[in-house]
């Protein structure tokens, strides 16, 4: 059995990062320089004489666990899921945040945090993140120390892109089953199940009838027989219970030495990813008509690539760059600086930017300051608006 990551081949395909752009994005310039957030509804614990749980019940008790993971690369991004394991640990399957540039986590009720990577296990698919604050959940998940076996009941909890969180049931139908995830490592001693699962929804729990996590979502075969594979949760807690004692922090990666940096100002969790994806603007607009060129050795034109930060009402006016080459003709951008990120609560957010601007044919250059409003969508945050806020009226 082979797969890929969020691509389709030979049979599997991995339910997680939708990848938008190439992972970790340019090299240099090859010319020149989802709904309404859903609310807690916490059930209170059984005491010791009550009739057990339904596992229906436990799916219910348990959603308030289950977090949106937003992976944020040089060259785009994607989301996963993940859930709780205490009030700053989340557990994840290894590929949602593999080379990511900038995490953050998202609660059913809109509660976000910024996380780090405290260990991954590329092979075994299974990675823990330690976040900056707690996200205030009333419930966390415990992974099991039982081995699932087959026809047990399970209910499978995550994020399908672009939508809230959603539950499946489902029966385990093999144990110990070995897919080969093309561009990856083979990935052995898996769980094979039938509950529906999207992408968007890999590193989500598979509770049982007891509440505890017998897997984390990993792959879809895509053969049309409705199997999709998860990692063991006795897999993943040796794994968590290692890290936990002695974190192992991957080596990270730094963006090309195209991208113009972007000081960030903002505390606000979201500030990373947002800055990763002005900083692609920044270089598109810069390179303008010159080509870029991504790791894999593709080239693009650098309005093109500002224009595919742009969604909504802006990708209406520029639905690529050559519309975006006439608004921008001759402006460089310089000194970029993040303000604010303010957050509603959700998947929208505004952004208060700094640059200073540039005339390339005369010289001249004036501060500009301006709001953005942005969405994540598939997994990047993308502007649907921009607006000027007080800025020099020669801009």
């Amino acid at each position: 059995m082979s797969a890929r990551r969020t691509r389709q081949v030979a049979g599997v395909v991995v339910a997680a990062l939708a990848v938008t752009m190439s992972s970790c994005g340019l090299i240099s310039p090859t010319s020149r320089p989802s709904g309404p957030a859903e609310e807690d509804s916490p059930s209170p614990s059984p005491s010791p004489s009550a009739t057990p749980l339904s596992l229906n019940q436990q799916a219910e008790r348990s959603k308030s666990a289950v977090v949106r993971i937003t992976a944020t690369t040089c060259g785009g991004g994607g989301t996963g899921s993940g859930f709780l394991l205490d009030d700053r640990h989340v557990v994840t399957v290894a590929h949602v945040v593999a080379g990511a540039q900038a995490l953050t986590v998202r609660r059913v009720d809109g509660r976000v945090a910024r996380a780090t990577v405290v260990g991954l296990d590329a092979d075994r698919e299974v990675a823990l993140l330690e976040l900056d604050r707690d996200l205030k959940s009333k419930r966390y998940l415990s992974l099991s120390s039982r081995k699932a076996k087959d026809l047990d009941e399970v209910v499978a909890l995550g994020y399908p892109l672009g939508a809230p969180l959603s539950l499946t049931k489902g029966e385990v139908s093999g144990t110990d089953r070995q897919i080969d995830i093309d561009d990856g490592p083979t990935v052995k001693g898996l769980l094979q199940f039938d509950a529906d699962i999207s992408p968007g929804s890999s590193g989500g729990p598979l509770i049982d009838s007891s509440g505890e996590v017998v897997g984390l979502a990993e792959a879809e075969n895509t053969g049309g027989n409705g199997l999709y594979y998860a990692v063991p949760g006795t897999t993943a807690g040796g794994l968590v219970q290692a890290w936990s004692a002695t974190p192992d922090v991957p080596d990270g990666s730094s963006c090309p030495a195209s991208y113009s940096a972007v000081a960030i100002t903002s505390v606000h969790p979201d500030a990373p990813s947002v800055a990763l994806m002005l900083e692609r603007f920044v270089a598109g607009i810069n390179a303008g008509e010159d080509d870029l060129t991504y790791a894999d050795g593709s080239t693009i034109r650098g309005y093109d690539l500002a224009a595919r930060q742009f969604t909504g009402g802006l990708r209406k006016d520029y639905p690529d760059g050559d519309e975006l080459a006439s608004a921008f003709a001759g402006v460089e951008l310089s000194e970029v600086e993040l303000e604010k990120v303010n957050n509603p609560k959700g998947l929208e957010d505004t952004a208060d930017i700094r640059w200073t601007v540039a005339d390339r044919s005369t010289g001249d250059t004036c501060d500009s300051r301006t709001r953005a409003t942005l969405r994540l969508d598939s997994g990047q945050w993308q502007i649907s608006e921009l607006r000027g806020l007080a800025e020099d009226a020669s801009c």
